[in-house]
């Protein structure tokens, strides 16, 4: 029997290398062996870089901007599981077919107070979902893009019908929005793309085991766009993290301390990593076919939206569907942190590109960029933090200015992702400072062509910030800096 399992797995190993070798990129996670070769840190300005543990608190905005439909509801009464049910109606029974190939064993979720987002709205059009308790940082990598994101076809219509009529999506406030009471993402990046949707609550897993869970659609439309899942504490947190086990696509790396569940490119399975001090702690062999991947137990479906939770402690992470019992994803950890911000990201990496080849895993009539559905965001234990948004998604010129909705309160810290060297006046233009990049744990070295993620500390009573762009090293432009956000604790 164990000649068998061996002589099963050297099958899929060369099964693996003949699917990747016809592709322009490889996709170490599709079907093969996990590697992680990085070990590199991004330079970290030493200036300027203030205190990172603010512990002054903003008062929240009390308006939502123009165009939010959503009902947030932050800190509500205590309640010792994460498993109550969600609003009725806003997710259809789920109907279990085979039986899982992993079944879990529950821990208690600890009391402590409750954020739960139900994404309130019936409009009559897909509406741009803005919110002051979240944060949403929406990138594309080519420079032609910057302006205006490239167009796909989003699930629902002008109207707000369901699945499968769609509406088209052309610009970036349109890639996360409302209809029928939850929230879409739809994103699509030929080079590559990724959102994040960050809310104001960090998970607490000081006292046992914290949850965090949601509602979402399970079908899609292409490997090469999937979604995932960070938690980081509040001092390492990065605007735009990226596996850097994907390679050196984009970006610049994962956070030194956090971690990380994402759905595989190959298929519907998780992978789970620890960074701990700069490496990831999980060693992780595993394979498309071999682990258990929610087709195992349903049929994928774009109007159906199921409950997805992780159970987090500080030396055990479960990764879940509960209404079926399976175990997508578990790893044994030592963290060295017990509380952290949850970012729910979406990632689109050319998804039209295996579309028609043996590559691709989807049927071809529906291959390309997805739409996720979302619903129901809950985190338990929770602790609020306050977010403070800029009035403008993106500044590309030298003097450009973004203005807050309110003054920055003591300890406050500036978010934001960008390219070149940048510096920042809190003042007017009379003194500046240079922007503070966040270290991060990239694949092999830095790349200047690349956004990076940004925290700089803020001056109490701050109202606007005014940037100044010059060359990073051999990068002379174009450049950027988006999605603006002062976070305060």
């Amino acid at each position: 029997m164990q000649f068998l399992k061996i002589f099963a797995v050297i099958v899929a190993i060369f099964a693996a290398a003949a699917t990747v070798s016809g592709s322009t990129h490889s996709l170490p996670h599709e079907n093969s062996t996990t590697t992680k070769p990085w070990g590199a840190w991004t330079p970290s300005d030493t200036s300027n870089q203030g205190s990172q543990k603010p512990t002054s608190t903003l008062t929240p905005t009390a308006t939502p901007k123009t165009g939010n439909t959503s009902k947030p509801v932050t800190n509500v009464t205590p309640t010792p599981t994460a498993t109550s049910a969600p609003r009725p109606g806003a997710t259809a029974t789920p109907t279990p077919t085979p039986t899982p190939t992993r079944t879990a064993t529950t821990p208690t979720v600890v009391d402590g107070a409750v954020f739960l987002e139900t994404f309130s709205g019936t409009p009559s059009r897909p509406t741009p979902f803005v919110s002051p308790s979240w944060t949403l940082n929406v990138h594309s990598r080519d420079a032609s893009t910057w302006e205006r994101i490239e167009p796909m076809q989003a699930h629902h219509s002008a109207t707000c019908e369901g699945p499968p009529t769609t509406h088209t999506v052309t610009s970036y406030d349109d890639t996360i929005f409302i209809c029928r009471d939850h929230v879409m993402t739809a994103l699509n990046a030929s080079g590559y793309g990724l959102l994040y949707m960050t809310p104001n609550a960090m998970v607490d897993f000081s006292r046992g085991t914290a949850s965090i869970s949601f509602d979402m659609s399970t079908f899609r439309a292409s490997g090469r766009d999937w979604i995932d899942i960070w938690v980081t504490p509040w001092g390492d947190n990065l605007a735009v993290p990226y596996n850097p086990g994907e390679g050196e696509v984009d970006l610049q790396g994962a956070p030194v301390n956090a971690i990380h569940i994402e759905l595989d490119r190959g298929c519907n399975r998780f992978h789970v990593s620890a960074f701990v001090n700069g490496r990831d702690t999980v060693n992780e062999t595993s394979f498309c076919g071999f682990d258990p991947e929610w087709d195992n137990v349903l049929e994928p479906d774009a109007s159906r939206r199921d409950r997805f939770e992780l159970l987090i402690s500080q030396d055990h992470i479960q990764f879940w569907m509960p209404d079926y019992g399976l175990v997508l994803a578990e790893a044994d950890i030592s963290v060295n942190f017990t509380q952290g911000v949850v970012q729910l990201g979406h990632h689109s990496y050319n998804p039209a590109k295996d579309c028609g080849t043996a590559n691709s895993r989807m049927n071809a009539s529906t291959c390309g960029p997805t739409t996720w559905h979302w619903d129901n965001v809950r985190i338990t234990p929770a602790v609020a933090f306050d977010m403070n948004h800029g009035d403008r998604r993106m500044v590309q010129r030298t003097g450009d200015v973004v203005t807050f909705d309110e003054p920055a309160g003591q300890g406050s810290n500036l978010r934001f992702s960008g390219q070149g060297t940048i510096e920042l006046s809190f003042d007017g233009g009379r003194t500046w400072e240079r922007a503070h990049k966040q270290q991060s744990v990239l694949y092999s070295s830095y790349h200047a062509e690349h956004a990076s993620s940004y925290w700089h500390p803020v001056p109490a009573g701050a109202t606007s910030v005014e940037f100044r762009f010059s060359p990073d090293g051999w990068y002379e432009g174009p450049y950027h800096a988006r999605d603006f956000v002062i976070w305060a604790r």
